[in-house]
């Protein structure tokens, strides 16, 4: 047998331009299962988390980045949203519904991300198997079509992750094949890599988290590669100091504007804090996406390549590794400091960067196997089939686990659900509630706690109504107000009273009157704690405590 390197032969120059239709026809339709499995998703009433994006994107343009900005979020993915807003016309927002049309900026961006990793990882291992691997990996992961099918920033970063890690791989492919110098093209990628993490982190800063990491990482590496030569090491060097005292200068600014969300970081431990090593076994689809991709790589490369070399998988192990070191660098990292020192980063979508390094394993690992690199010709048809059979295993692992798969063989379609009906609750109690009355909205936000419940700051209590705020509405003949902490047993006291006809010297200090319902989102037990007059209507997650007219016009 002769020994060789064969790269796919889907791939060879001989197919003159048929392979890059091939690849973009597979990233069309990668692009397309993406955005079906996340369509049916889009027209759930929005959760409380997205009805602060939306209070933002209804907002006058001024007031845009100071809505974003109360909400510890920064300006810059809301001011997109604003004016994607503003562009809709009035039929197509009628046609699909609010919800729908604003939460397609995400499914784009993921699903747009999930086509860029079949061209990304198709280029670097020379398989399609494995680009589509990749792809359809990210498109069909279920936190991926949760954040893919979300009104929050964490699309965004899904997607310049995406970008980085294209970005990343065309720097290392271009110094695999020219050892000697850095040319113009390298350097601009080596600038654009840095400005491509910094506006990931302009759109949100928790995306450091992962993508600070792969920067030093890629430093470290890439200062290695060229530590011996003298004109390359110096160049590496410059670009990559010049960028870090921006870095420097960027924390330092970031830190003097944000001191207060510093101050505040006790009440985000309530959802976002470590407290068991197990987590980060649950965090991602660890198995489906690294272990078994690389052990199958590992044992079918030593099977097969016995006594044959295997130098042509080094690209491969190379950006394997670089993921690898990437994800769980960061993983341990925010672990340990949510476990260990309370700061509240243990969250997946602090993580979420990590999704298309994660999908690039699988796609490496089985363009690997696909790519025949270290095999011989006669093997070169089993190498594709081993890879397609990886790649299926590896997928339907992932979707089994997630319990994607099993919805989808039962017909259920819409795989992402916040459950939380704050559309229909706002419109029963806008219909329902007695006008010119008060509504309590009780949102269960971070920012409620510690607060009275008559919150004297106007620009807090608006805040703290916000989900009435956006696109759904009491209308003008109801008055909102946002309020502070135990402001459902305050009111069930106060129906009470008034039920009881009892004095009520404290009704409403601030409104003078007994409100006319609540809405919340904070567990109720039975309906026999309730005071007589009252009724409790649920909304998925969202409760609505109403007033009812008890006799001789009293409410």
């Amino acid at each position: 047998m002769t020994r060789h390197s064969h790269p796919d032969p889907d791939l060879t120059p001989d197919h003159g331009r048929q392979p890059q239709r091939v690849s973009m026809v597979a990233m069309v339709v990668v692009f397309l299962v993406a955005f079906a499995i996340r369509w049916p998703s889009c027209g759930e009433s929005f959760w409380v988390d997205e009805l602060h994006t939306a209070w933002c994107a209804f907002a006058d343009w001024g007031d845009v980045g100071t809505r974003a900005a109360i909400g510890n979020q920064q300006g810059g993915y809301f001011y997109l949203i604003a004016m994607w807003n503003r562009l809709m016309p009035e039929g197509v927002l009628t046609l699909y519904g609010v919800e729908a049309v604003l939460r397609l900026t995400s499914v784009l961006l993921v699903s747009s991300a999930a086509a860029w990793m079949v061209r990304i990882v198709t280029r670097t291992s020379g398989s399609l198997i494995g680009g589509v691997a990749a792809g359809l990996a990210l498109g069909l992961e279920s936190n991926a079509i949760f954040f893919g099918t979300e009104l929050r920033p964490y699309a965004a970063i899904v997607f310049l992750s995406t970008a980085v890690l294209s970005v990343v791989t065309k720097i290392m492919d271009a110094d695999f094949h020219h050892s000697d110098a850095i040319d113009r093209t390298g350097v601009v990628r080596r600038i654009g890599l840095h400005l491509v993490v910094l506006l990931a982190a302009a759109v949100h800063v928790t995306s450091l988290t992962v993508l600070a990491v792969m920067v030093v990482v890629f430093v470290l590496a890439d200062w290695w590669r060229w530590r011996t030569n003298r004109s390359a090491s110096f160049v590496v060097l410059s670009i990559h100091g010049v960028a870090g005292m921006v870095w420097g200068l960027v924390a330092v600014l970031w830190m003097q504007t944000h001191e207060s969300l510093w101050h505040a970081r006790e009440a985000w431990t309530s959802f976002a804090t470590a407290n068991s090593w197990t987590q980060i076994g649950t965090l991602w689809p660890w198995g489906a996406l690294v272990v078994w991709p690389v052990l199958a790589l590992t044992l079918w490369a030593g099977f097969v390549s016995r006594g044959r070399g295997r130098s042509g998988l080094g690209p491969v192990i190379v950006f394997v590794g670089l993921s690898v070191a990437t994800v769980a660098i960061a993983t341990l990292t925010c672990f340990v400091l949510s476990y260990i020192g309370g700061v509240a980063l243990w969250h997946r979508r602090y993580l979420v960067a990590s999704l298309p390094f994660l999908c690039g394993v699988l796609g490496w690992a089985v363009g690997g196997i696909a790519s025949g690199r270290f095999g011989v010709v006669g093997l070169i048809r089993r190498h594709q089939v081993m890879s397609v059979f990886t790649a299926v295993a590896c997928l339907l692992l992932m979707m089994s686990q997630q319990r994607t798969l099993g919805r989808l063989m039962h017909g259920e379609t819409r795989l992402a659900r916040r459950g939380e009906g704050w559309k229909a609750a706002i419109a029963f109690t806008r219909e329902s509630a007695p006008k010119q009355d008060s509504v309590w909205i009780d949102a269960g936000l971070i920012e409620q706690k510690g607060q009275p419940i008559f919150v004297t700051d106007p620009r807090l209590e608006e805040y703290l109504r916000y989900v009435t705020g956006g696109p759904y509405t009491l209308g003008s003949d109801l008055r909102p107000m946002g309020v502070g902490d135990d402001a459902l047993e305050r009111w069930i006291a106060l129906a009470d009273e008034s039920a009881g006809h009892r004095p009520n010297q404290q009704a409403d200090e601030d409104s003078g009157d007994v409100p006319a319902a609540i809405i919340t989102r904070r567990s109720i037990g039975p309906a026999s704690i309730l005071p007589p007059g009252v009724e409790r209507h649920r909304f998925g997650r969202v409760t609505v405590l109403i007033r009812r007219q008890l006799g001789d016009g009293d409410w």
